[in-house]
């Protein structure tokens, strides 16, 4: 994956977070998905061990993990004849149901973990962008048009959205604000 980005991010403050990316192979932000953008940013400090320095509620990590899955696509779990298995005990659900029928068209790829067997689906880039409005209030970019870097300032909705950046962090992302199948 090709890092797009250095991001400079300060500790949230209530429900503000300010910051700044770095171009590192003359990328550019995606300037017609701004609040994706954000929301990108801090789907990806939530999914990096060392940039989330602080915990957050099991319903945010719920959330987190279901806007991921609407951004890249999730994961479901087969077993050997393409049947759902419950995530939690990988025992087929009942009642049972194929994932072929389940989810027709959405399948993209698959493959087998030490877990289980899964199918990849699509993402699926208009509803990431409908739930992006419930969780960025405001993202504001402030840049220089000769350089591929921006500082910005972003507002969530709720506090919640940043409890995990509680402290100064620095990551690389592949983000730039574009969407995944978003045809």
């Amino acid at each position: 994956m090709t890092m797009m980005f250095d991001v400079f991010l300060h500790a949230g403050q209530g429900t503000r977070l300010v910051g700044g990316v770095i171009s590192r192979n003359d990328g550019e932000i995606h300037r017609g998905h701004l609040p994706e953008f954000g929301l990108q940013l801090i789907l990806d400090a939530w999914r990096s061990a060392w940039v989330a320095n602080a915990p957050l509620s099991p319903e945010t990590e719920a959330e987190f993990a279901e806007l991921w899955g609407l951004l890249l696509g999730r994961d479901v779990r087969v077993d050997s004849a393409g049947y759902l298995l419950r995530d939690d005990t990988l025992e087929v659900r009942e009642p049972r149901a194929r994932a072929s029928d389940v989810y027709a068209g959405q399948v993209v790829g698959g493959g087998k973990d030490e877990r289980s067997r899964y199918l990849s689906l699509k993402p699926d880039a208009g509803e990431f962008v409908r739930r992006t409005s419930g969780v960025i209030a405001s993202f504001d970019l402030t840049d220089d048009e000769a350089w591929p870097d921006a500082d910005f300032e972003l507002e969530v909705t709720d506090g919640r959205y940043l409890a995990h950046l509680s402290a100064n962090a620095w990551f690389e992302t592949a983000f730039t604000g574009a969407l995944p199948y978003a045809y």
